[in-house]
């Protein structure tokens, strides 16, 4: 059996040992230190990333850096742009800018022996409208619009000559027109919007128009015939966005009993627009087949004369860009120049439909074609005169002309 040989230590000599180790360890560690430190000292310091364009708001940026020490940072305009450094970036705090002008600042960073120079941007204050023009209708009425004012001073504002029936409030971030009720055509003023003073002064205008479509017309239209008719209509105001055509005269439908015409038309942006579809009234007619009383529903037909088609489809529609002259004040609703178009097809005109109690469709009864609208101004104007030039005449006639 071998014996087991054992060596003792002293305990005094295995404390140096440790001892020993351990100072070579650290020595080690600090030697590899140093090497990293000539490393990040020997490498050239430069900007990575910057943000540094702020609105008129201001707010916080930062331009981010690869040196590792002795960065060092400051502004040329430290009264609204200032600048700290933390760690591997700068910071830059840019105040709100309340001039209408935009400015700009010069960031100087000392990094690595190397200077950096970053320009700081700033938008100026913004003062703007949703909205350039507000449009009344005649029965008046209260309009906001959405005012963006970034300055954080109140502006003011003036309006230049409504005499009395214009007047407005601000409510918030809300400019707030409220107008009377007009029987005028048309009526305008101008809203005048003024932010500081000077030089860095911003002025804004917004023009407020009211018209006013209630009232009698005179009415040009062809039949399906071709044939050229003119009737004295009205226009009737039934709320806001809301009129009727009225008393346009029957042109085929001299067998019908107590027949009217009443055309629902909706007002929007300086647009009167009539769909298809809707229901008119429901008469008693002698029928053409049976020569008996009769009933039928009438509907409107949006229609092309041209290529024979008509549709009920509420997804057609007839429209009528308002056109106001100046200098009498008078309105004129051209329907069809607007290139309405049902599934590609252009529509030139309107007709009564009749549906009878079956569902059934009947026949066509009336029609509209190239239905101009002018209004009847107290100016001597005769009920047969119309506001529609040769050129005009011409255009309409085009499809007519074979």
């Amino acid at each position: 059996m071998k014996q087991k040989h054992y060596i003792r230590i002293a305990p005094a000599c295995l404390g140096r040992r440790i001892a020993m180790l351990r100072a070579a360890g650290l020595a080690l560690l600090l030697a590899v230190a140093a090497s990293c430190a000539e490393e990040l000292q020997d490498e050239p310091a430069a900007l990575v990333e910057a943000q540094l364009s702020f609105s008129a708001a201001g707010g916080a940026g930062f331009v981010r850096i690869s040196a590792a020490q002795g960065v060092e940072a400051s502004t040329d305009q430290p009264s609204w742009c200032a600048a700290s450094v933390t760690r591997d970036s700068v910071k830059v705090a840019v105040a709100a800018n309340t001039g209408m002008s935009g400015r700009t600042a010069l960031l100087t960073i000392l990094a690595g022996g190397k200077t950096f120079f970053v320009p700081v941007t700033q938008e100026g204050a913004i003062l703007t409208t949703s909205e350039s023009e507000v449009l009344f209708e005649g029965s008046g009425g209260r309009k906001a619009i959405a005012v963006k004012n970034t300055v954080g001073k109140p502006y003011s504002v003036a309006l230049r000559d409504s005499a009395g029936w214009l007047s407005y409030a601000l409510k918030g971030d809300s400019l707030v027109f409220t107008a009377s009720p007009s029987d005028v055509r048309k009526r305008t003023d101008t809203a005048i919007l003024t932010m500081g003073e000077g030089k860095d002064s911003r002025t804004l205008r917004l023009t407020v128009e009211q018209l006013s479509f209630a009232g009698p017309y005179i009415a040009s239209y062809y039949d399906y015939d071709a044939v050229r008719h003119t009737d004295t209509v009205a226009v009737a105001a039934g709320g806001s966005g809301i009129y009727y055509i009225e008393n346009l005269k029957p042109n085929n439908a001299s067998n019908v009993q107590n027949y009217r015409n009443r055309i629902l038309c909706t007002y929007s942006n300086k647009k009167m627009t009539m769909n298809a579809g809707q229901t008119l009234q429901k008469i008693e007619y002698i029928s053409p087949v049976t020569h008996a009383p009769d009933s039928v529903t009438l509907r409107l037909l949006a229609l092309n004369r041209s290529r024979e088609a008509a549709t009920f489809s509420i997804d057609a529609f007839y429209s009528a860009e308002v056109a106001v002259d100046d200098a009498t004040t008078s309105i004129t609703l051209s329907f069809g120049n607007s290139g309405d178009e049902w599934r590609g097809i252009a529509i030139e005109g309107i007709a009564t439909g009749g549906i009878n109690a079956a569902g059934q469709y009947v026949g066509r009864f009336d029609s509209y074609i190239y239905l101009t609208l002018v209004s009847r101004e107290e100016l001597g104007i005769k009920n047969e005169e119309l506001r529609i030039t040769n050129e005009e005449l011409r255009m309409r006639n085009r499809i007519y002309v074979q």
